[in-house]
């Protein structure tokens, strides 16, 4: 869908709204001032812009918090989906162009969240609990299964396994642990947010193994 009033600007996030569903204010401000060169103070306007002509309802009365694609918030609510804003948070900070961005597709198949491309490689974010271990293990079988007998048009992926911890608990240290006893082998990224919410941005610690 095409508002005609909105801006370039405008336009482009929308387009994003319209694949992940939900933003968070922070997300909509990195994405603006990173990507359209916007400054400080412009996200803001954008927003509320958007919100007036019913492209995106707000959460909060002002209109920061998570912010919902169209204009029926109680309906776009329930479709919120907390893995896409957790892996929004990642993909904003590793992408460095706005094609990386706009590569970004939500998917409900094989427990991913969000895939993107990152310097030509496929990511696909998947969140995991430490009661969802079993998860790791699938979707390394599906990367052995998708390169078995030498299948060379299979796409190599790598995997971003997403853990959301309390901060100051011993959550994240019990994870790593767990993960310390798997063999894991395919290329993946270990992401553990220090928060359960994604309202705001949380901090997050990476592993990375080849």
């Amino acid at each position: 869908m095409r508002y005609e009033r909105l801006s370039k600007q405008e336009q482009m996030l929308f387009e994003v709204f319209q694949e992940v569903n939900a933003m968070t204010y922070e997300q909509v401000k990195q994405f603006l001032m990173k990507f359209t060169g916007c400054s400080e103070n412009v996200p803001k306007y954008i927003v509320h812009n958007l919100i007036r002509q019913g492209a995106i309802s707000p959460t909060q009365e002002d209109e920061e918090g998570i912010l919902l694609c169209g204009n029926n918030r109680n309906q776009n609510i329930q479709t919120a989906r907390n893995d896409v804003m957790f892996a929004m948070y990642y993909l904003l900070d590793k992408a460095e162009t706005l094609d990386d961005m706009l590569s970004l597709a939500t998917s409900y198949l094989n427990n991913v969240a969000l895939s993107f491309i990152l310097d030509g490689k496929l990511y696909e974010a998947i969140k995991v609990s430490d009661q969802s271990l079993s998860l790791i293990e699938t979707t390394k079988q599906r990367y052995i299964e998708r390169f078995a007998e030498n299948n060379k048009q299979a796409i190599p992926f790598y995997s971003v396994f997403m853990f959301t911890v309390h901060a100051g608990t011993e959550e994240e240290a019990e994870i790593l642990e767990e993960l310390e006893t798997m063999n894991i082998e395919i290329p993946h990224r270990i992401v553990i947010f220090r928060s359960t919410d994604p309202t705001t941005k949380p901090d997050y610690v990476e592993y990375a193994i080849e």
